[in-house]
């Protein structure tokens, strides 16, 4: 068994659009992964139909998580075994973080850590879609 956590996602939908990236995936990913401070591998399906989505998110998936994205449609003989596991992403509302709901989910919320917030700069800087509108 591994020491560590894994969160389930699927990618799908309007996937692709900058808008949906982050509001249907990386904000719920951030608030569901940010409690296990890196000690978190993202298990992904659907990622056949995205293949350049990774490497598109890569500083802000290195910033939540010590481990390699794992596409679970991609021929693997692996069986993993985890600590615990996350099976979806939730938001109550886009963009959105409520930090009195998360915390009765997920117990004691502690601030972001700077390296969190650097990445997510660094994440929105080097987006295409930054400046237009």
């Amino acid at each position: 068994m591994l020491q560590t956590y894994a969160v389930l996602f699927a990618l799908g939908g309007l996937m692709g659009n900058i808008f949906h990236d982050y509001a249907d995936v990386l904000v719920p990913l951030f608030v569901a992964s940010r409690r296990y401070a890196g000690e978190v591998q993202f298990l992904v399906a659907n990622l056949g139909e995205r293949p350049a989505w990774p490497g598109k998110y890569g500083t802000l998936l290195r910033g939540l998580s010590k481990y390699d994205v794992v596409d679970l449609d991609a021929a693997d003989a692996h069986v993993r075994c985890f600590r615990r596991l996350t099976v979806g992403l939730h938001m109550r509302k886009e963009f959105t973080f409520v930090p009195e709901v998360e915390a009765a989910h997920h117990g004691r919320l502690h601030p972001v850590p700077a390296r969190s917030r650097a990445t997510w700069r660094s994440t929105w800087r080097g987006s295409p879609a930054r400046g237009r509108g």
